[in-house]
């Protein structure tokens, strides 16, 4: 029986040493095409978020607070966010942005050619260009100040397969776990890139008609490396939620991510995993680019079937090859199975962009001459019209992003302005900005908005309403944070509500005259109010008055954010749980866009739902 010695784990690092060392000398060549490559693809698609800094909601906020809100990564199992952060110190940086996933694509790109055996630099300038142009990274400039983690992790989930793929070796497959969990930490979405990238090579290594004992044994390696990564990635989880004193959030059903939840619900998961993969090919630049993306999948498939003439007298190869090609799309949205609560969106489909290089991979494969040239060719032309086109939807959705910013801007300044001139205002008032801007009137003029990815998600958090509420307090309680929550829910309230008046005291009496006025007036025009006593219309009119001053007035409204409260006994309730008195005194809500084309949305709802 053989036993481990000092002299067998020195002979294991040094041939560990050696393979390094010659992985080494196979890739250093290609690197400066790779960087080079990346560095021009990514200024030329983000030129303009790189430029202006323009970002999402929470690029803006929880991307400048990321240092307060370390847990909330934690709580999300996106651990390696709250460390990676620490490399820019919370602040959302641009530049950040181009050298993370310059170097991220560069090396997934140098590893994804010695995967695959194509060390080319054509083969890596096009796999960094096909990266670069992703539309999930568009979405990672919307939310900058993760991009490291989320560089880092598809990196890792990259370097995952190459190591699991490579010569077996306990030293490998150890450090293949650990990429794996680690690029869990980072993003769990990606873990589709890990197992998409799995049965690509397992294809690729059908077509080649490689023997079949070692890449099923790699498969079967990576399908260990997955299990072991994803039991050490929830076991770190596990410490971190330990450490912060916190547990796994509700955000898209994480805190019920189980096995059993995603067997009850295989079935809709399957359906859109499948669905959300085709869909992935329907281009925002329209018709002509979802006919390219088609006609660069037919020449991928032509090149299979090329080269497919081969597998018919290997009828095994044939077979594994259409099982990988069937499981492919579940593979790249296995994110769908795991998490049945999660919608996939763009941020979570860089998995699909793998098909590209995967479509150059099956072009490089031996054919004739001629077969091989053309479909080459054409297929070279055909991946640079649609990266083209994936620029083109870049740069369109940061000019809207852009347009926004200024609509919004402009919108603010407006309410600002009102606010300001008012006698009331001083400049320790707190300001509430409540509302969603309804940029219906100025995208609908902007033609870039259907070639953009803007439309798919709503980016701002704007405001269209401006409140100012004064109160009269005692005992100091003005000072407690329990009051500036309870201030911002008035300002809310009023936002959301409308009312005329703080309370019955303040409504004119001519305003109460003249609504008995209009009340007599509608009862006599109804036959069945008309004939009845005087006595009674009187007893009707206190009471539509009474659901006037419900109404109209702030204090005898129904609270928004619970119903079985009026605001005067919510006030009453915090006034008493403070130790103090609460009286609204005045309040004066402005807003923007008075007599323009308005959303139908229900505010009120909107409000009531910022609590659940």
């Amino acid at each position: 029986m053989s036993t481990f010695t000092p002299s067998l784990w020195l002979n294991g690092l040094v041939r560990e040493r050696d393979w390094l060392r010659e992985r080494r000398d196979a890739l250093c060549p290609l690197l400066p095409t790779a960087l080079l490559t990346a560095g021009l693809a990514l200024v030329f698609a983000h030129y303009l978020f790189l430029v202006t800094g323009y970002t999402g909601p929470d690029g803006l906020c929880e991307g400048l607070l990321w240092a307060t809100n370390l847990s909330w990564s934690v709580r999300l199992g996106r651990w390696l966010m709250a460390w990676t952060r620490q490399a820019s110190l919370s602040i959302v940086m641009p530049a950040l942005f181009f050298a993370a996933n310059t170097l991220g694509i560069a090396l997934a790109s140098l590893l994804l050619a010695d995967l695959w055996q194509l060390r080319s630099r054509w083969f890596v300038a096009w796999t960094c260009i096909a990266f670069a142009v992703a539309p999930a990274l568009v979405w990672q400039a919307l939310v900058v100040h993760l991009t490291l983690s989320f560089a880092l992790s598809m990196l890792l989930a990259v370097a995952t397969v190459w190591l699991a793929f490579c010569q077996p070796s306990p030293f490998r497959f150890v450090l293949a776990v650990i990429c794996m969990a680690f690029s869990m930490g980072g993003y769990q979405a990606y873990v589709g890139i890990a197992a998409g990238l799995t049965l690509l090579s397992v294809m690729l290594a059908c077509l080649r008609t490689e023997p079949l004992r070692p890449t099923l044994l790699a498969a079967g390696r990576m399908l260990g490396v997955g299990v072991l990564g994803g039991a050490l990635y929830f076991g770190i989880t596990k410490l971190e939620q330990l450490r912060y004193n916190t547990t796994m959030a509700d955000y898209c059903g994480a805190d019920q991510i189980s096995l059993g939840q995603s067997l009850a619900q295989l079935r809709p998961s399957l359906a859109h995993a499948y669905g959300d993969f085709f869909s992935y090919f329907k281009m925002e630049t329209g018709h002509i680019g979802t006919w390219l993306w088609r006609l660069l999948v037919l020449t991928a498939v032509f090149g299979l079937v090329c080269r497919g003439l081969a597998l018919v007298k290997r009828p095994v190869y044939l077979a594994l090859l259409a099982v990988c090609t069937a499981l492919l799309p579940l593979a790249c949205n296995v994110i769908d199975v795991i998490a049945p609560d999660v919608q996939v969106d763009r941020l979570m489909s860089y998995p699909l962009q793998f098909v590209l290089p995967f479509c150059l991979a099956v072009w490089a494969l031996p054919a004739a001459p001629r077969v091989n040239r053309l479909t080459r060719a054409v297929g070279t032309v055909l991946t640079a019209l649609v990266c083209w086109l994936f620029a083109i939807s870049a740069t369109a959705t940061y000019r809207t992003v852009a347009l926004s910013y200024e609509y919004v801007g402009t919108l603010t300044d407006s309410i600002l302005n009102q606010v300001m001139a008012d006698p009331d205002y001083t400049a320790d008032n707190r300001l509430l900005m409540a509302g969603f801007p309804d940029e219906t009137r100025v995208q609908d003029a902007n033609a870039l908005y259907w070639y953009s990815q803007y439309q798919r998600s709503p980016l701002f958090w704007g405001g269209t309403h401006g409140i100012l509420v004064n109160f009269e307090t005692t005992n100091g309680i003005e000072a407690k944070d329990e009051f500036v929550a309870y201030g911002k829910d008035i300002a809310m309230q009023v936002a959301a509500a409308n009312p005329s008046y703080v309370d019955e005291a303040s409504v004119p009496a001519e305003v109460v005259a003249k609504e008995k006025e209009i009340m007599l007036a509608q009862m006599a025009g109804d036959p069945k109010n008309a004939n009845k006593p005087d006595a009674v219309k009187q007893k009707m009119i206190e009471g539509k008055i009474k659901k006037f001053f419900k109404e109209n007035c702030l204090v005898d409204q129904e609270f928004v954010k619970d119903s079985d409260l009026t605001v005067a006994q919510y006030t009453a309730k915090v006034a008493k749980d403070l130790g103090g008195d609460i009286k609204i005194v005045k309040f004066t809500r402005f807003q923007k866009g008075e007599g323009l084309e308005k959303r139908a949305d229900d505010f009120a709802a909107e409000v009531a739902s910022m609590v659940k």
